[in-house]
């Protein structure tokens, strides 16, 4: 996945939606349903801050749960699924980190360590997984489960390297922030090392480059 060509991906970001517009989503989601409007506007507007990307993680939460359930074509919200929402956009997130298994944890990890935005080749060579393994891995945090998008290519001392976003500052924080400290410093000096791998010496590092160096 070193590209041999100028191609660049699409950057990709979600502006806050306003309570008319979140229920305009779920009527999308769901074009028939029943669902209390009190579970539009206290549970799903309110707990996400009007977040398109948290808003549906919260309705297919509650589809994989059995929480929405589609009774002879109409969408109907069992009552009692209403406490298993998470009540904080920290929550979500902390629900879909924990549903993801041991190998996708680990990547989502490292690149954290690189940054919001970060070079797929350096994530690989940390992790030392097969190539292929590591791109279904890739695949699946981006397609199934939206927590990060392809954002461009770089061209790093004649290596054009790709490189991905985080989908939400939040995310990649509270990631960054559940690494234990030890493990933090460790990925830190791999980071670095392969930074200056690529660029040959600090001063030749962009500035937003240095300074996860200097992490």
């Amino acid at each position: 996945y070193i590209a041999n060509d100028n191609s660049t991906f699409s950057e990709f970001r979600l502006p806050a939606l306003h309570h008319d517009e979140v229920v305009q989503l779920v009527n999308r989601k769901f074009p028939k349903n029943n669902f209390p409007t009190d579970f539009i506007s206290e549970h799903l507007y309110k707990n996400t801050e009007g977040n398109a990307l948290f808003a549906n993680s919260i309705l297919d939460l509650l589809v994989e749960r059995g929480g929405i359930v589609d009774n002879h074509g109409t969408f109907e919200l069992r009552e009692e699924s209403i406490g298993e929402i998470p009540n904080s956009v920290q929550g979500i997130i902390k629900e879909r980190y924990d549903s993801l298994g041991k190998e996708l944890k680990k990547v989502l990890d490292v690149a954290s360590i690189n940054g919001y935005d970060f070079t797929i080749q350096i994530i690989e060579r940390i992790l030392k997984i097969d190539k292929g393994d590591f791109l279904e891995q890739l695949e699946e945090l981006e397609r199934q489960h939206n927590l990060f998008v392809p954002a461009q290519r770089k061209n790093i001392q004649g290596k054009l390297l790709s490189t991905y976003s985080f989908t939400h500052a939040l995310i990649h924080k509270y990631i960054y922030d559940n690494v234990t400290d030890e493990r933090r410093i460790y990925l830190h000096e791999k980071v670095a090392d392969l930074l200056t791998e690529l660029y040959g010496t600090k001063d030749n590092m962009p500035q937003d480059v240095r300074e996860q160096y200097e992490n």
